[in-house]
């Protein structure tokens, strides 16, 4: 409505504007292509807003469920029989979907301490955002770490992970050394 009250009276103006919006549309979809959920992040980062993080499912950077299927289908390509999974996700439903009747066992790690016994862990970044809007700071770190840091790295090592756009890794998995 503001472009067309802008073009009746000046037009040269009106699609100067026009242009310029197109022009910016276009390089914010090109530099996050083909990861359009992710817009929005080349301006504003993993950083609060408001007391809210800008990204996560329902931030304006969307994560939503992105990784959760690769991570599935690289546990029944990767994972053997009788090994155990503690998988720190919210998307339960992709995993059953992907893994009907897997033959390793998958635990739930809201429900299951951490657990010297697992043989792989399992991260989702929304799992691993903090994304209430009580509580939290307008500053800082927007990740909580679910995990000792220097115990998951002692005896764990990255064997896979979902990177997207901005480098942001959406998911990964560990495995026990």
């Amino acid at each position: 409505m503001q472009l067309l009250a802008l073009f009746s009276k000046r037009k040269v103006l009106a699609v100067l504007v026009g242009a310029l919006a197109l022009v910016l549309l276009i390089v914010d979809l090109w530099s996050c292509y083909p990861d359009y959920n992710l817009n929005g992040y080349q301006w504003l980062g993993a950083r609060y807003w408001f007391g809210r993080s800008t990204i996560g499912y329902r931030s304006i950077v969307q994560t939503t469920s992105d990784g959760v299927q690769q991570v599935a289908e690289w546990m029944n390509d990767n994972v053997r029989p009788g090994e155990r999974v503690l998988a720190y996700l919210h998307s339960w439903h992709i995993v059953r979907a992907t893994s009907p009747d897997p033959p390793f066992r998958i635990v739930d790690g809201r429900r299951e301490a951490a657990s010297t016994t697992a043989d792989y862990v399992v991260f989702h970044i929304n799992y691993n955002l903090k994304q209430s809007w009580a509580g939290d700071p307008f500053g800082g770190d927007v990740f909580k770490h679910l995990e000792d840091a220097a115990w998951l790295c002692e005896n764990f090592t990255k064997v896979y992970s979902v990177q997207r756009a901005f480098g942001i890794e959406v998911a990964c998995v560990w495995k026990r050394d």
